[in-house]
């Protein structure tokens, strides 16, 4: 229900809602970030990582250390001194740091201790403080491991994106080790709202979606993680603890892992089974986009989850930070795909455009984006971007009228010209007027593009309420505009239905005489041309016109040569349609008797 006062959402508005902006901020959170304004697709976080380790990614080490929880200040304390007297580089926001420095000298770890502790009430069960590991592949050099790290700490702990508070936190980058490493101390307690932070499944800081982060970001520097889980690669048992490790090791033997059981091997043979669905996706999207190579071994993969096997790395060097982004390189295929069928032919266009979001459809299902398959299924919302104009042929959806001529030469003009007095760019309106948006995907792809347009022209920030509202009003105009222009064609340009076949009938007939052939440029228009044919001729004319009869036609086309030639025409399509009714046997044997007849030249008719 609508309040009083208020007014209905527009589709400009609507899109500006969707659009994210990145505001300024401190920290190191670069453009292109989970907040970072997106042109298309929101794939599922299982398919974009799996899209990752297809392209040979290296898995994203995230820890949070058990029992790595601080109770006291001895034990903050010693935890300080072993972390921050080995270390390679330092960061964090839990005191004032020289940005050179490898490690706190005992002044500044005795200056964390007391400024945390002071703090501290009571004895929680796992401690005031949070240790987490950030663990890079080998081949990832110290520095960049410490800017991802830096960039991923900002995210989680200063910026408030994933809850409203801020923690103090101080990190050690090691590379004592061949992987380099990062170790972190929280303090529970905010500093802002008082906030207790904490992990788990449930609650904003979970494991999964603190790794589809640390991915996220470390794709911006170059280096390609994935954040896929061992149920995911086909792995049913658990990864060996720490201490597990430590025994192994002192024992001289391989750390063993413990078997899945119960629910949980039930809950981890699913997951398998919906990431094999999820790499038959994938595999089409490899194909569609001209990576075979990595398809083939989608495939495979796809092939050893549903026998029960192990997923084993995948190695290449394809990965770049387009392609490692399966929303961004998805849309940027589809972009490419949509550029090149402009270029095409009109009488092309629609039947390429059915083929690719055809394809384009059963994909983004199959990886998780339900709204942009309900958008690829939706007719457009606007009246301007949900109409084509063809020729003298006005199409809205499935239905098509013939305008008289010249009135879409005049309706391009006026709704051009008023793009253009806005602000937009006329030859991209004009363009976007020859076949309309194929759906509600594209048509809020044209939307997204003109808000960006009118506001970059007028250099108006769109995070600026007052002028946000300028842009979305003046825009919301046009298209309303634009939609009484077209109304006023749709109710007094309209060719009436008979005369709009008889016109076509007529056509038809000398491109026949002309050319010996007739075809429609696609199946759809030959199916509602034959509807036309036989609600004013009846449901047998396509059979009367193949045998030679053509008194059906007589009251409309008084010179029988013209109605033979119309006759001729009808066949000649049939062969290409099977919207006549004829068999290609009998189309022949009509193309037969017609020959055996001919039909006099040049008469008024033609001219």
């Amino acid at each position: 229900m609508v309040k009083l006062g208020s007014r209905p959402i527009g589709v400009a508005e609507a899109v500006l809602g969707e659009i994210n902006f990145l505001r300024p901020q401190q920290g190191r959170v670069k453009a292109g970030g989970s907040s970072s304004p997106k042109r298309g697709f929101s794939f599922s976080t299982r398919a974009s990582q799996l899209w990752r380790f297809s392209l040979g990614s290296s898995a994203a080490v995230l820890k949070k250390i058990g029992k790595g929880g601080t109770a006291n200040t001895k034990e903050l304390a010693a935890q300080m001194d072993y972390l921050f007297s080995k270390s390679a580089s330092i960061f964090g926001n839990g005191v004032v740091l020289d940005a050179d420095a490898k490690g706190l000298t005992k002044d500044e770890r005795n200056d964390i201790v007391g400024d945390w502790v002071e703090d501290w009430r009571g004895s929680p069960k796992n401690g005031h403080t949070t240790h987490i590991l950030m663990s890079f592949p080998s081949h990832v050099r110290p520095e960049r491991a410490k800017l991802i790290a830096e960039a991923w700490a900002f995210e989680m702990f200063q910026s408030g994106e994933h809850q409203d508070d801020v923690w103090s936190y101080v990190a050690a980058l090691h590379t004592d080790k061949a992987h380099p490493h990062v170790h972190m101390v929280i303090n529970n307690r905010g500093t802002v709202n008082d906030s207790w932070f904490f992990m788990a499944k449930e609650h904003v800081f979970n494991l999964d979606v603190m790794k589809d982060r640390m991915a996220a970001i470390a794709a911006e520097e170059g280096v390609f993680l994935d954040a896929t889980s061992r149920a995911e690669r086909g792995l049913l048992t658990y990864g060996p603890s720490r201490a597990e490790i430590e025994r192994a090791r002192a024992e001289g033997r391989a750390p063993e892992e413990r078997p899945r059981e119960g629910k949980a091997l039930e809950d981890a043979l699913a997951t398998m089974a919906r990431t094999a669905d999820a790499m038959r996706s994938l595999q089409h999207v490899a194909a569609l986009t001209g990576l075979p190579e990595i398809g083939e071994k989608i495939a495979k993969a796809e092939e050893a989850l549903r026998r029960g096997g192990v997923l084993q790395p995948f190695p290449g060097d394809v990965a770049t930070v387009e392609r490692a982004d399966l929303d961004r390189h998805f849309s940027g295929w589809m972009a490419e795909a949509e550029g090149k069928i402009r270029k095409m032919p009109v009488a092309e266009r629609k039947d390429m455009r059915d083929e690719l979001y055809g394809y384009a459809i059963d994909i983004v299902k199959g990886l998780g984006d339900v709204r942009g398959a309900q958008l690829l299924q939706m007719l457009p919302q606007t009246k301007l971007y949900g109409t084509g104009l063809e020729g003298d042929r006005l199409t809205q959806g499935r239905e098509a009228v013939d305008l008289q001529p010249g009135a879409a030469d005049r309706l391009k003009t006026d709704i051009v010209g008023k793009a253009v007095s806005l602000g937009l760019i006329g030859d991209r309106m004009a363009e976007r007027l020859e076949t309309g948006a194929a759906n509600a995907w594209e048509e809020r792809d044209w939307l997204r593009s003109d808000l960006l347009a009118l506001s970059g022209r007028r250099r108006a920030d769109l995070r600026v309420p007052e002028k946000s509202r300028k842009v979305v009003d003046d825009l919301e105009g046009f298209y309303e505009a634009a939609a009484k222009l077209i109304d006023h064609i749709r109710t007094h340009e309209v060719v009436p239905e008979n005369e709009r076949l008889l016109r076509a009938l007529g056509s038809m007939g000398r491109i026949m005489q002309a050319d010996g052939k007739v075809e429609f440029r696609g199946d759809a228009h030959a199916e509602r041309f034959a509807d036309e044919l036989r609600q004013r001729y009846g449901k047998g004319v396509v059979a009367e016109l193949a045998s030679g009869r053509t008194d059906a036609l007589a009251g409309d086309f008084e010179d029988a040569d013209q109605r033979k030639w119309i006759a001729r025409a009808v066949v000649s399509a049939a062969k290409s349609h099977v919207a006549f009714g004829l068999t290609l046997k009998e189309a022949r044997h009509a193309e037969r008797l017609f020959a055996s007849s001919p039909v006099r030249g040049e008469h008024d008719w033609e001219r």
